[in-house]
């Protein structure tokens, strides 16, 4: 199993430093305990939830079946995880941060678990500024992957499940166009209007 554990003051998070640790996918089967809450926000409700070392999963869940389709799939990601509903310090400080009530300094636990080249993409978003926007090509060229590899690129951006606090919404198509959010064109363009302003 690989692991790292690396502290961000990530610029996009108004000055909200992560804590983070990053561990290969195979990680997330050895999880015997996910806890978990659901939170209202301007954007809509979410589902937040966290392993013994940090956030997790955060997922928009607007309806009671999206919610029920989010606990199901925990369940199959993490097969030897308990589901506890919980609201954990963590979940009430994203919470407030994504509804734009605080903007705290304590470091906020993250546990990102994927493949190398994932966690290296992940990484890179965590960089991007509110209020800034990169394209899937240039996410790319920062990473110093050859020509060609966008469409990876954005399907490693596409598999984030920690929506909002690794920013995958500031990710645009080349020409700037919103393309490819899993909770919705609409709801991306609510996020990156109110982190313009």
């Amino acid at each position: 199993m690989q692991t790292a554990l690396f502290t961000t003051h990530a610029p996009q998070i108004a000055q909200m430093p992560f804590c983070v640790l990053a561990s290969d996918r195979n990680t997330a089967k050895e999880i015997t305990a996910l806890h978990y809450s659901l939170h209202p926000t301007p954007f809509g409700d979410i589902l937040i939830a966290s392993s013994g070392n940090g956030i997790c999963e955060l997922h928009f869940a607007d309806t009671t079946g999206a919610f029920k389709d989010l606990l199901n799939a925990f369940q199959s990601k993490y097969p030897q995880a308990l589901l506890r509903k919980d609201m954990l310090p963590e979940h009430r400080l994203a919470a407030a941060f994504i509804s734009g009530k605080t903007a705290h300094t304590t470091a906020l636990p993250l546990h990102l678990s994927g493949t190398d080249f994932q966690l290296r993409v992940w990484r890179e978003l965590l960089k991007i500024p509110a209020g800034a926007t990169t394209t899937y090509g240039a996410l790319a060229a920062q990473l110093q992957l050859p020509t060609g590899t966008s469409r990876a690129v954005g399907a490693a951006v596409g598999q984030n499940s920690i929506a909002v606090l690794v920013p995958c919404h500031r990710v645009v198509g080349s020409a700037g166009k919103l393309t490819g959010f899993r909770w919705g064109i609409p709801r991306k363009q609510q996020l990156l209007l109110a982190e313009a302003k």
